[in-house]
């Protein structure tokens, strides 16, 4: 087998993620009560993908849900049109947050954290690279990895997205924001 160019393996990269739909807040209704994947895929699978195609006629939905589900709704918009990613936060299940990206973009913070090792009470942070906003920097420790300096690059998150998962990174650092929501990009 001939190995792809660095060009060739772009383009089909490029081309593979133009084949995947991306999944909006607006697409998701397991943050109403007592909604979870089951009947939120039974939705999508009647072609109900999005708020504005959900009625209360919808296959499986009887009254109560049906009025759980629009109260969400009702909600979710207002929450979509202010930018206020915690109302989904505090809805959706834990592995189901990655879904707060495609909305929230324009709110997230991806940052990495180095350490010595894997046990808190001996290991410590080196450094803590963050990519917001189009720029990508790196806190150092004994330079300028502060609590003060993580504080001040995740103030303006409304999502805070890891790489090693919220656990690691919530014992790891010292820095704990509060409302903020944490999403594994793995």
């Amino acid at each position: 087998m001939a190995e792809a160019s660095g060009s060739e393996i772009f383009e089909t990269v490029t081309s593979l993620a133009h084949t995947v739909t991306a999944v909006r807040v607006e697409n998701c209704f397991l943050g109403a009560e007592g909604i979870g994947e089951t009947i939120e895929r039974r939705l999508w699978e009647q072609g109900v993908t999005r708020w504005a195609e959900f009625t209360r006629e919808c296959d499986g939905v009887g009254t109560t849900r049906a009025e759980r589900i629009e109260s969400f709704i009702e909600g979710g918009q207002r929450a979509v049109d202010e930018g206020d990613v915690s109302f989904f936060d505090r809805r959706f299940p834990g592995g189901c947050r990655w879904r707060l990206y495609e909305t929230f973009s324009d709110q997230a913070c991806f940052f990495d954290i180095e350490t010595t090792g894997l046990d808190q009470r001996t290991s410590v942070v080196t450094t803590v690279s963050i990519h917001q906003d189009g720029e990508t920097w790196t806190l150092v420790r004994g330079d300028d990895l502060t609590d003060e300096n993580l504080r001040a690059a995740f103030d303006d998150a409304g999502l805070l997205v890891t790489f090693n998962g919220a656990r690691f990174a919530r014992t790891s650092t010292s820095c704990r924001p509060a409302a903020r929501s944490v999403s594994r990009a793995d």
